[in-house]
């Protein structure tokens, strides 16, 4: 009861103060006190406000930073997604195309074909040798065998089968040095040899005789004297002749028409 009695009055004198405050206040009495407070409290909020406000900004920013990086990531997802998305199209446009040409090929032929996929090519692990040679996705199942040639989408020379296992097969390219062709050149004399590749960059067609007339741009076509290769199939065409010395032959720098980098899919002439 003492207790209660107390807490009382010492809320009693609380709104007593407060009330007197209020008082004078109003009747301007404490004004030149409070003009006082102001001007010794004012700095201090200021300092109080200002230190607010640029905590307030700092926390923005980084809101702001937080958000525009998770907006960042999420458009550089989109665009890789794209950009895979893309290529894939692009990839399958190409390979739709090409097939498309090997078919309109085969229409205006007369041979039996068997289409190979390009799975693999031995230039890409080694750029220094002279070998050049593709694996393909036929084999010994497919009918395949050593010897057959290799045609690409416009129906040229790309090469020929030199070794078959029971699903895939190699084939040199005819700018390895170990390919050979029985070849003969479009010209007046119906001149013919061995068409082999050089450095891995162009074809050759050596021990020529000088009486024959040649000429640049001469085409060279398979001459039709081995198995399994017909006769008139185009390798190239002659981009330089070259004297040898002892004036008896000449020599035939050979460049071929196809844009090997390119290939993915290749026609097999296979035996009738």
């Amino acid at each position: 009861m003492l207790k209660s009695k107390k807490n009382s009055k010492k809320l009693f004198s609380y709104l007593a103060v407060v009330g007197l405050l209020i008082f004078l206040h109003f009747t301007r009495i404490i004004s030149p006190v409070e003009g006082f407070l102001g001007v010794v409290l004012n700095p201090v909020s200021k300092i109080f406000y200002s230190g607010g406000s640029k905590i307030r900004n700092i926390y923005g920013e980084q809101v702001d930073k937080r958000d525009y990086n998770l907006v960042i990531a999420e458009l550089e997802r989109d665009n890789r997604k794209l950009i895979s998305e893309n290529a894939k199209l692009k990839t399958l446009e190409e390979e739709n195309d090409y097939l498309k040409k090997q078919i309109d090929f085969r229409k205006n032929n007369d041979y039996k074909y068997e289409l190979a996929e390009i799975i693999s090519r031995n230039d890409l692990m080694n750029n220094s040798s002279e070998e050049r040679s593709i694996i393909i996705n036929k084999g010994l199942r497919d009918g395949l065998e050593n010897g057959l040639v290799l045609l690409d989408s416009e129906g040229i020379v790309v090469g020929k089968i030199i070794e078959t296992r029971d699903s895939i097969a190699r084939a040199c390219l005819v700018i390895d040095k170990k390919c050979k062709f029985a070849a003969a050149i479009q010209n007046e004399d119906k001149t013919s040899g061995i068409a082999q590749g050089e450095l891995g960059l162009t074809i050759k067609m050596d021990l020529i005789p000088q009486t024959e007339n040649l000429e640049q741009g001469n085409t060279i076509v398979t001459s039709g004297l081995e198995n399994y290769i017909p006769r008139g199939l185009v390798i190239g065409h002659v981009s330089e002749l070259i004297k040898e010395n002892n004036n008896l032959w000449q020599k035939a720098v050979i460049e071929p028409l196809v844009d090997f980098d390119s290939m993915v899919i290749v026609s097999i002439i296979m035996p009738k």
